[in-house]
């Protein structure tokens, strides 16, 4: 695209979004007090029906109001990682009866249950329950997972997340299936294995439900400069999809959709099916999609649709990648860059070779400042761990983004995206300090409060085996990074939301930021499978239903080099000697929960293990025993 094509593209996307005589954020804010609920295509219903959308300007106009309000909300994802909240369908068709009941304990989805057909049921009704399926996509396709409401007590408000094998979120919904408070998720995966997080909204809306899959068709078209054509198609149709892979060097990679007038949308998602990058409008084709990204090594998919919910709708898309060098930030110090539009996104690589504090900052660059940026810190395969919307000292009045955190030694990658609206030049610098943890951390609960914008407290937890715990928070955002830098748990562990989570072998690191606000303290509360309840006196323990349950009590203490702390892979963690007792046996019931109560009188001051034996017939883990966390009681 020529510097003359990019200005007038410029210039007649701000005409258009200024021919609006009435702003429409105000009457969005009106109808939906929870900008979260606002689902795109009932904004432009109402909105039409509202006389704000009745032209091709206004609508523009209503639709850029609604994701900058978005774009400024706590409790959403960066707009580049939101495809748009998927394309949307109609109800789902009953496919059988029931082909699969959850089996408690599934709170991680290294406990999922197998979901080996189109439909499976269960139960999130407990506080903060989240049940977790896994789910063998045996061939490539346009996937659809929906949360209905079903049985004795049905659920009222669902969140849904969907993980890669490696437990990476690829994508996560709130209220994706329309005019009730439940999930859907539309989404094109390629062969493989994933799981699926179902659980109340904030802990308490959950109840019993069905999650319904159903798949349609894609035709893989190869993209290469010459371009492409392909037809949009709504989700569970029945209509072959097109979805376009191509692969590329270290590059940035523009494609461009063109419709004929058409309002298309487009998300770009890697080999294993994580979203990297998701936009609708843009400046190069006004309510047509682009892409002006820099991107790693490695194969990816395009995929395009009507964001009006409107199917077979022909378009075409150009592709060209320019090679691009990615040096390494946290040496060089600082770089600088253009955003074209709401279609761009920038990457810079940071390379720890060992643990450090990095201080991140967008700024002014000549000739023509951005203004206002979004920050996201990204592991080394472009999964989210965190981003800041506007992070500098200053606070909201200044745009910019900033991020301090200390991190382990690894690869990262800093994703540099413009508030919606917003176009032109930037700079980013990279301190790089001294390793600075803000504390340790234990399982349980740990109280953080963070300093301001863009700070980001990390408490670091020695394990020796890794741990399948739940995590939830009472405000702000937290996530788990492993030993390596690797996300090993992040969607959106705060804000009330219960997820599945896992803690790395060797030292994790937990975190916790706050993207555009912050107050008070924040309680994070990362749970083994064998903990102590709240009331600081009962002993509670998670197993699969029908598994053998032993707990195992030492006076001795742990030894050091022997034993391992938390974990619950596969070995005995307290020593084996004459102290080591066994003081009880269980057998896991229905609701996976034992609740140790007849612990001896005066039994304090010890550590506590269980050993679970996997007799019951819905453990999937190819171990026969595994030994649970230790804790002191």
């Amino acid at each position: 695209m020529s510097l003359t094509h990019i200005v007038t593209a410029a210039g007649l996307f701000a005409g258009i979004c200024t021919a609006q005589a009435q702003d429409p954020s105000t009457w969005i804010q009106s109808q939906y007090p929870q900008i979260r609920m606002a689902n795109l295509e009932e904004v432009i219903e109402q909105g039409t029906q509202a006389g704000l959308a009745q032209t091709p300007q206004q609508l523009l106009q209503l639709k850029k109001s609604l994701r900058q309000l978005q774009g400024k909300d706590r409790q959403m994802l960066p707009l580049f990682r939101q495809p748009s909240l998927g394309p949307t369908t109609g109800n789902l068709p009953i496919f059988s009866i029931d082909n699969a009941v959850e089996h408690e304990s599934n709170d991680g989805w290294q406990w999922a249950d197998e979901m080996t057909g189109p439909i499976a049921s269960g139960s999130c009704a407990e506080l903060n329950d989240v049940d977790c399926w896994r789910y063998v996509a045996a061939q490539s396709g346009f996937y659809t997972f929906e949360v209905k409401a079903a049985g004795t007590f049905p659920i009222a408000d669902s969140w849904l997340v969907l993980r890669n094998h490696k437990g990476d979120a690829i994508v996560l919904d709130d209220n994706g299936a329309g005019a009730n408070s439940l999930s859907r998720i539309n989404v094109f995966l390629p062969a493989g294995t994933y799981f699926l997080e179902v659980s109340g909204y904030n802990g308490t809306g959950g109840g019993t439900y069905e999650i319904h899959a159903t798949r349609d068709n894609a035709n893989v078209i190869t993209l290469t400069n010459a371009g492409a054509a392909g037809t949009t198609r709504l989700p569970a149709s029945g209509a072959t999809h097109d979805v376009f892979s191509f692969t590329v060097q270290d590059s940035t990679v523009a494609i461009e959709v063109a419709s004929g007038g058409a309002d298309t949308a487009l998300v770009v998602q890697r080999a294993d099916g994580g979203i990297v990058f998701a936009n609708d409008d843009s400046y190069w084709g006004i309510f047509d999609a682009a892409a002006d990204i820099d991107l790693p090594a490695g194969q990816y998919f395009a995929y395009v649709w009507d964001a009006r919910a409107i199917a077979d709708t022909p378009f075409s898309m150009t592709f060209d990648a320019l090679p691009k060098t990615f040096g390494n930030l946290s040496t060089l110090g600082a770089t600088t860059d253009w955003i074209l539009g709401d279609e761009s996104m920038r990457l810079a690589r940071v390379d720890l070779a060992q643990a450090a504090h990095i201080v991140l900052e967008t700024g002014d660059a000549l000739p023509a400042a951005i203004g206002d940026t979004n920050v996201a810190l990204l592991d080394r395969d472009l999964d989210y761990i965190l981003d800041v919307e506007d992070g500098l000292v200053a606070g909201p009045t200044d745009y910019y983004g900033r991020v301090s955190m200390s991190l382990p030694a690894g690869t990262y990658w800093v994703a540099v995206t413009p508030f919606l609206g917003s176009w032109g030049d930037y700079a980013l610098t990279c301190a790089t300090l001294p390793y600075a943890p803000t504390a340790s951390a234990q399982l349980g609960t740990t109280t953080a409060s963070i300093a301001g914008f863009g700070d980001v407290n990390t408490y670091v937890v020695e394990n020796g085996t890794q741990a399948s715990v739940q995590v939830r928070g009472s405000d702000f955002y937290f996530g788990i990074l492993g030993a390596d830098g690797e996300v090993s748990t992040n969607t959106l562990c705060g804000l009330l939301h219960p997820q599945a989570g896992e803690l790395l072998r060797g030292g994790s690191t937990i975190f916790t930021w706050d993207r555009f606000d912050y107050s008070a303290t924040l309680d994070i509360q990362v749970i083994p499978p064998l903990y102590v309840a709240a009331d600081g006196i009962t002993v509670m323990s998670r197993a699969k239903d029908g598994d053998d349950v032993w707990m195992f009590a030492n006076f001795q203490g742990q030894t050091a080099g022997y034993n391992f702390n938390a974990g619950d892979r596969g070995f005995l963690c307290l020593p084996l000697d004459a102290l080591l007792l066994t003081i009880d046996h269980r057998r896991a019931p229905a609701t996976g929960t034992n609740t140790w109560f007849q612990l001896p009188v005066g039994l304090t001051g010890v550590d506590l293990q269980t050993g679970d034996v996997h007799n019951g017939l819905t453990w999937p883990a190819p171990a026969f025993a595994t030994w649970r966390n230790v804790f002191s009681f």
